[in-house]
Formats: C-alpha cells, structure tokens, sequence
C-alpha cells in the first residue's frame, strides 16, 4: 500500500497541529478504512451510511456540528481535519495526548483512534486495514523531503506547471485545489516576465502575455465566484434535497474543470509565444 498525495496532505496538517508522525499518521490510516484512499471529503453521498459523510464519516449531530463549523468551506479536506483536531482535543483528550506524544505503537495508536474516537462497528471495521494504511502514511513521512525553494523566471513556470498536473480531482475540493494551482501558474508567469525584463528591453510579445495574464486572471475571479455558489448551494440544501445539490454542483465543478485546462493551454501558448527566438 502506498500513500496517497491527500493522504500526506492530511497527515502533514496533523504534524504541524503538534501531533507526532505516528500519531498523525494512525489518524489518517483511520481515515482511509473510513472514506477511502483519497478521503473523499464529500459531505452528501448517494446511498451513504445512515447520511454519513466527510473523511471520518460523520453523522447525525456531528455532522451538522462539522457544517456550522467549516460554513462554505466545510467540504475541503483541510477544514475536515482543523474538526478532527478540535473534537480530539475537547471530547478526546486522553487519546488526543496519546497521539501527540507517547511511545505507543502505530498499531496500538491507530486501534485506540479508531474504538475511541470513530466507534464503527467492530464486526466492520477492518483495523488491519487501516493500521496497513497508517503504516504506509508513516513510512511516506519519514521519506519526505523539506520543500524545495520557490524557483524563478523560467524553472518558476516548469515547477508551477507540474504543480497543475499533480492535482487530482476527487470529491468537492478539487476544482479549488485546481484554482490555487492555476494562480500559482499565474504568478510564476509574472514572476518570468518580471525577469526577461530585466535582462532586456520590453517588447511586444510581453505585453501580449501581460494581457493574456491579466484576462485569465479576470476569469479566476469568475470561476471561483461559481465555485462559492456551488458550495453554498450544498451547505444550505436541506437532507431531501442535498443529494440533487450535489449532482448538480459536481456537473458544475466538472466544466470547470475543464475550462482550467483550457485557460492552462491557452497560457502555455502565450508563454511560448513570448519566448524569444535564440
């Protein structure tokens, strides 16, 4: 089993909450036997268990306590975890303790979470399962690698860009993921041009890429302006209706989805474009 990029993204929000690597990593394995692989962080499913939903699979009152908390952000996977870490430390906090510091085993850690604090049946539970999924996560973070430095001019673009195709898209947060890649592409673009300026004079072709940059930016706006509609649409919907709002604002996440990689395509053709010929 190998850990997933959302996996060490949820993992690494756990160490930089104060809890130690094993710890966050029995959380997420927990999480995964809960919501899958790439913890689907989708709050109303089709044919969900007694309507539960989330990373953790929440329900009933605690999920509509996840809801009052996150508000139009409730959806994302970051915003899931901040809810584990409060509800760990005011409900659970002899567990949450445990998982921030002791010398408890993986295994032991990741069995204590799962009884403790997400309570599934046990005939169903799959601890194997989930203790294989936080070892993995472990065994990622010990191999992770401190975060290169933030490149300029053209290596700027290059990192920016498989920043874009690393996203995937999974569940409700992927459209926005998507977004904060584009804008990061953005701003290396700026930062490149800001560059070539330096070593010669402005010329045309930079002031078409400027416009083309300025034009996507405008679209950005509009993206997540819908991005915001959808979600609230989702968070506002009552439990008849939710499963609907969901389809409906999936389908819209979708076409956005697909206009980034237009807008992506369009960029790169205005980067070549503004490229000088050696």
């Amino acid at each position: 089993m190998t850990a997933t990029l959302r996996q060490l993204q949820a993992a690494n929000y756990f160490l930089k909450a104060g809890y130690m690597p094993r710890g966050a990593a029995a959380i997420v394995g927990r999480l995964v036997g809960e919501s899958g692989v790439n913890l689907d962080s989708t709050l109303f499913r089709k044919n969900a268990d007694h309507g539960s939903g989330g990373i953790a699979e929440w329900r009933l009152g605690r999920k509509d306590e996840l809801i009052r908390f996150g508000g139009l952000d409730a959806g994302l996977l970051e915003t899931q975890c901040a809810f584990v870490v409060r509800e760990l430390g005011r409900d659970y906090p002899e567990l949450d303790k445990q998982l921030r510091q002791s010398d408890r085993t993986i295994e032991n850690l990741t069995a204590n979470f799962t009884v403790i604090y997400e309570r599934p049946n046990k005939r169903l539970m799959h601890l194997d399962y989930s203790i294989d999924a936080a070892k993995a996560v472990l065994a990622a973070l010990q191999k992770q690698q401190p975060s290169a430095p933030i490149a300029s001019g053209a290596g700027a673009v290059t990192a920016a860009g498989a920043a874009v195709q690393s996203v995937s898209i999974d569940g409700l947060t992927p459209v926005g993921c998507a977004l904060i890649a584009l804008a990061l592409l953005l701003g290396s673009v700026v930062l490149t041009v800001y560059a070539m300026r330096a070593m010669r004079r402005r010329s045309t072709k930079e002031d078409s890429l400027m416009t083309t940059i300025a034009d996507l930016s405008t679209k950005l706006d509009a993206l997540d302006a819908s991005i915001k509609t959808a979600l609230a649409e989702l968070v506002t919907a009552n439990s008849a209706k939710a499963i609907a709002a969901e389809t409906e604002a999936t389908a819209k996440m979708d076409e956005l989805a697909a206009r980034i990689d237009a807008m992506q395509a369009e960029l790169s053709t205005a980067i070549v474009a503004a490229t000088p010929t050696p």
